[in-house]
């Protein structure tokens, strides 16, 4: 009687422990909704970019500078960013070419609305917007899991892409982190995300960066400010959500634009590895390694990584 007295007790304890993480998970669920029709992003009244908005109905925030005759660049940002990534190499750019740096939907200034958050709807909307800029053929420099999005932009649309670089490349489902798997559920995520997605950023920037590395607190701010923003949780999870790499995986032989592909040696977000494999998937992909950088290696050794991306792009001819 004494034994079932107690497995009677222990079974309550975890139905009411259960049901009070079913509660929480229901409570932080409701709180993470997306951009509300009419909501301010903030954008600065001498912001100089523009809203584009494109067929699937979203804003998409871009800054184009330059001009010239070479083949326009479009800059793509990684997760949890915005177009600010490029502040080391876009200027070196922009003298003899046209630069399109887009904040991805979700983040920055551009729409954080409901919708398709995976690489594929979003490589649609780059589509779209450089067809609303009236820009045909643009080489690409992207950033991690904006590689991804670059990688599906290329595979949808071929004939748009003269060339590629990928640094620090997010492309491959065995990249994916437990806590963006376990975000795929419904309500967990939601419940994660509003724990722990805004918490502890100065401490986890540097898990990004290569030992000894200085974070740009410009970029901490950055993403702060960002996050104030309204619909940036929900929208963030929607593109965790759509991080689904299999199918794209399949087709990334049949990707013919020659790719430069960048990682930081110390890289312990995407892993070299991984660069090394898709260098290696690619009919024309070329691998340089970074020393002493981590996952970005554009602030922690500008000069040498600005130098890679204007030679492989000011070349003619692969």
């Amino acid at each position: 009687m004494v034994r079932r007295n107690r497995v009677l007790r222990a079974r309550s304890a975890r139905g009411a422990t259960l049901g009070v993480l079913t509660a929480l998970t229901l409570s932080l669920a409701a709180c993470a909704e997306y951009q509300r029709p009419g909501e301010s992003l903030g954008i600065p009244r001498d912001a100089p970019g523009q809203r584009v908005t494109v067929r699937s109905g979203r804003a998409l925030y871009v800054e184009t500078r330059g001009q010239g005759a070479r083949t326009p660049v479009l800059l793509v940002h990684g997760f949890a960013s915005n177009r600010e990534t490029w502040t080391t190499i876009e200027p070196s750019l922009r003298a003899e070419r046209q630069t399109l740096a887009v904040d991805l939907p979700g983040f920055g200034y551009s729409d954080r609305t409901e919708g398709d958050y995976s690489p594929d709807a979003l490589a649609d909307d780059l589509a779209s917007m450089l067809d609303r800029k009236g820009v045909a053929q643009v080489d690409v420099v992207a950033h991690s899991w904006g590689c991804s999005v670059s990688l599906a932009f290329v595979l949808r649309h071929p004939s748009r892409v003269r060339r590629m670089v990928l640094i620090g490349a997010w492309a491959f489902e065995e990249q994916i982190p437990p806590f963006f798997r376990w975000a795929r559920e419904g309500g967990v995520g939601e419940a994660l995300f509003e724990l722990f997605y805004r918490e502890r950023l100065d401490d986890r920037a540097p898990m990004g960066f290569a030992e000894g590395s200085t974070v740009p607190q410009t970029t901490v701010d950055a993403i702060e400010r960002s996050l104030e923003r309204p619909g940036t949780l929900r929208a963030a999870l929607a593109a965790v959500r759509g991080q689904y790499y299999l199918h794209l995986e399949r087709q990334y032989r049949s990707i013919a634009a020659p790719t430069l592909v960048i990682y930081g040696d110390e890289d312990r977000v995407a892993l070299p590895r991984y660069g090394a494999r898709l260098a290696n998937e690619l009919r024309d992909g070329r691998l340089v390694i970074v020393p002493r950088a981590g996952h970005f290696p554009m602030f922690e050794s500008a000069g040498t990584t600005r130098g890679y991306v204007r030679e492989f792009l000011d070349r003619s001819a692969p």
